[in-house]
């Protein structure tokens, strides 16, 4: 019987370390299965992310290629033809309706008004 004692003693502990690595186990199942949510999560915020990406890419392409970027393109080159170089329609409207007096003048306006004054500083 004493020889029973050392093998059901070894075992026992065989059992205890067989349960114990079932716990472990299951616990990294736990732990997996969370992982795994987390990624599920990640993965839908993807492919939302993507679809608005692709959304904005076409709303891109028809600006730049559709009737809406001609039209702009137009727009900028009356502008242009109407307004003396690099002035603002705010400050022509403004210019022509005499809320700005005169005597003042466009930033760009100043090179060859202003030369008189600076050669008489010695500028």
């Amino acid at each position: 019987m004493s020889q029973l004692d050392p093998a059901e003693a070894q075992l026992e502990t065989i059992r205890e370390e067989v349960q114990q690595l079932r716990e472990e186990l299951r616990a990294s199942e736990r732990h997996l299965a969370r992982v795994l949510e987390l990624l599920e999560g990640q993965q839908t915020q993807i492919v939302a992310q993507q679809a608005s990406i692709a959304r904005l890419d076409r709303n891109f392409m028809d600006l730049t290629t559709g009737r809406v970027w001609r039209t702009l393109r137009a727009a900028g080159e009356i502008a242009k033809k109407v307004l003396p170089a690099g002035q603002s329609i705010v400050w022509s409207l403004a210019k022509e309706k005499g809320t700005i007096a005169k005597s003042l003048r466009y930033p760009a306006e100043d090179g060859e008004i202003e030369k008189a004054r600076l050669d008489k500083l010695g500028l």
